[in-house]
């Protein structure tokens, strides 16, 4: 019986070594790799990452780097160092732009920030009133000519548009 055993470990141990099967494990590496790069690029285009940032954060997330989104944030707040009052107006404007930016890009549907806020659910944006006035005083400049806006008013209403940001991580 440990001939046996011996010749049938003695035949598996040449066929191991052999060519042919070195070919075989060669192949069957090549194949394996082929799976794997096949098995990225589907996570890739079936937006992985996306549905992950949905199940992180209950919504999609937009892709913005916190560098470039904080240097768009900086140009904006630095319209308040100025003293003239229609760069409080262009730096509400351009915040207002961009949240509703930000909530496109996340695919929140509606045809207006309102309605986009409005079909949000209070857990996922916390100062979610707060940014549907920060809206209204949007439209009041965009709306009414001689609609003025205070430089403390104008940094309220930044920091709306700023929890906002930070609440999102993009700040």
């Amino acid at each position: 019986m440990e001939y046996l055993f011996a010749e049938i470990l003695k035949s598996f141990s040449v066929f191991y070594h052999s060519v042919f099967f070195g070919i075989i494990k060669f192949l069957l590496g090549i194949y394996t790799v082929v799976l794997l790069v096949d098995l990225i690029l589907v996570i890739i285009l079936k937006g992985f990452w996306s549905d992950l940032r949905v199940t992180l954060k209950g919504m999609d997330m937009p892709l913005d780097s916190k560098n470039n989104m904080r240097k768009k944030w900086k140009k904006i707040t630095d319209r308040l160092s100025s003293d003239n009052s229609s760069q409080y107006k262009v730096a509400i404007l351009e915040a207002d732009m961009l949240v509703n930016k930000i909530l496109s890009d996340m695919h929140i549907p509606g045809s207006n920030m309102i309605e986009k806020l409005e079909f949000l659910q209070p857990e996922q944006v916390p100062n979610r009133e707060e940014l549907k006035q920060a809206h209204l005083i949007r439209n009041k400049i965009i709306h009414e000519k001689d609609f003025t806006v205070e430089k403390e008013k104008a940094r309220e209403i930044l920091e709306i548009f700023e929890r906002f940001l930070l609440y999102l991580e993009l700040l």
